[in-house]
């Protein structure tokens, strides 16, 4: 993903941030601390950057004193996106390091219905892996809608979708015999995942009866049985697309 569009827009949103816009500026701050993990990773000296600059001065006396501070920390803010920006032109325009920036996927996406129990255990598996369960609601929505946020969070290398029996429902003509249905929002984002990141890294893992949709003809359906064995099962496919999997921290 090309970020330096994106980085050039939220350099130009500090450029135009207004003078005590409190909570317009925690926006901002909370976007690029989003961006610099992203992109560099969560020790990048970039955060140390970022937790430097203040937008106020412990003994400002005047209005004036807190204005010069508040364009201070905006400057920096700018100044460290512009290095930000740099960097990454520099590294588009070395292919020789490009394979040595693209590093092991360690987040995973879940996608989850009404069951919380199922997804906490789910999330609880990919972090015992060492990896990072990415669950949508717990994200930041930074102004996003539902799509643009599916979109952004889903930047990932796997991805898990959790069939579990929270609705009910039938054509018309059967509408006296209602079957148990995963939630329409695990419909989409199981599609949209297929799509995105490929079936082969995608699971389907289904917790008692439910009915399997026809829209998605082709996929493995893995049971998320008492015993745990899914979790080896899920731990084997996400080691076959990449990543570095301990399978002795299975179980």
């Amino acid at each position: 993903m090309n970020y330096i569009p994106k980085l050039e827009e939220l350099k130009n949103e500090f450029i135009d941030l207004q003078f005590r816009y409190e909570a317009e500026k925690s926006t901002l701050l909370q976007k690029l601390r989003i961006y610099i993990e992203r992109i560099f990773g969560r020790s990048s000296s970039y955060i140390d950057d970022l937790e430097q600059i203040s937008f106020f001065r412990m003994y400002s006396k005047t209005q004036s004193d807190s204005m010069e501070a508040w364009e201070s920390g905006k400057k920096r803010c700018v100044g460290l996106i512009d290095n930000m920006i740099e960097d990454l032109t520099v590294f588009t325009q070395t292919p020789v390091s490009q394979n040595q920036y693209i590093s092991q996927p360690t987040k995973v996406f879940i996608v989850h219905g009404h069951d919380d129990l199922a997804k906490t255990e789910v999330a609880r598996f990919i972090e015992k892996l060492g990896l990072e369960a990415v669950i949508l609601h717990e994200r930041p929505n930074l102004g996003a809608t539902i799509i643009e946020k599916i979109e952004r969070e889903t930047d990932v290398g796997f991805g898990i979708v959790l069939y579990t029996p929270c609705d009910v429902g039938n054509s018309q003509e059967k509408s006296n015999e209602l079957n148990a249905r995963a939630r329409q929002n695990v419909i989409f984002e199981h599609g949209y995942l297929v799509s995105k990141l490929r079936r082969e890294k995608v699971v389907a893992l289904v917790k008692g009866s439910v009915e399997k949709p026809s829209d998605i003809d082709g996929v493995v359906y893995e049971a998320m049985d008492s015993a745990g064995a899914w979790q080896y099962r899920i731990a084997k496919e996400m080691k076959a697309v990449g990543y570095d999997i301990d399978l002795n921290k299975v179980g």
